[in-house]
């Protein structure tokens, strides 16, 4: 059954990269299509790999370090997007996510050093490793909540690709780091049913894009948040409009 869904999800992802760049999209965001394409690319390797050779474990770290990299870039991307009609406002966000992410990763790995504790019948590298890969795809979906979150509370106005976009690697990282976490604190006998529904998420949010993607939604546009309350989302939008005047002065 694993290794059905883990075809399934191959085939979702050569979906995707096929759809960005028949529609163009690979070049409205390059960093979705990169990370779709990088994550296609492990995932054509590793099946064709046994999970216990050295190999398998060589590809899994290089492309899921590789994602890491490309999870950063993605997030400062949505920035850019999601408050395309606030620039001083994204750039602002932008620098403040790129600092906060430099010191996660340091904190990450300075955490790594201190700890000697390895659960008995864990690999310490492949253990070690899965501890600061949680740490950044936890930071990763901390800042894609916090860019949901901005958007249902501010009526920001955004294409409708753009709001697949966010809420599809939103599901993608946060079932990332569950799954990791998962893998860290439940017994090895687990890690196949853990391995499963961690793939069965990433379909999900694969198919959303699948289906949600289109050339209509880079002219379409939409806003999430109060949608409820006209006045009390003009309101909202006049002070969403002074915070970025106001960084303007800040920010260049």
């Amino acid at each position: 059954m694993e290794r059905i869904i883990w075809y399934l999800d191959i085939a979702c992802l050569v979906v995707v990269v096929t759809k960005l760049v028949t529609l163009g999209l690979n070049k409205v965001y390059p960093w979705l299509f990169l990370y779709i394409a990088v994550d296609a690319f492990e995932s054509l390797l590793g099946v064709t790999l046994s999970t216990k050779s050295n190999l398998y474990f060589d590809v899994y770290f290089v492309g899921q370090t590789s994602k890491l990299v490309i999870g950063v870039g993605l997030v400062l991307e949505l920035f850019r997007q999601a408050l395309t009609d606030h620039p001083a406002l994204a750039r602002f966000g932008r620098r403040a996510a790129g600092y906060l992410l430099l010191a996660a990763a340091s904190a990450a790995t300075a955490a790594l050093a201190l700890n000697s504790h390895i659960p008995h019948g864990r690999s310490p590298l492949l253990y070690r490793y899965i501890l600061f890969e949680r740490t950044m795809a936890g930071t990763l979906a901390v800042f894609l909540v916090l860019i949901t979150a901005f958007a249902s509370w501010f009526p920001v106005r955004m294409r409708r690709n753009v709001v697949l976009y966010i809420y599809g690697f939103l599901g993608y990282f946060v079932a990332r780091f569950l799954g990791l976490l998962a893998l860290a604190v439940l017994p090895l006998r687990w890690k196949n049913a853990e391995d499963s529904t961690l793939l069965l998420l990433q379909v999900a949010c694969l198919v959303v894009w699948i289906i949600g993607l289109n050339r209509e939604g880079e002219q379409k546009t939409t806003v999430i948040g109060q949608r409820w309350n006209p006045a009390e989302s003009e309101r909202l939008a006049l002070q969403l409009n002074a915070i970025n005047a106001n960084l303007v002065r800040f920010v260049k």
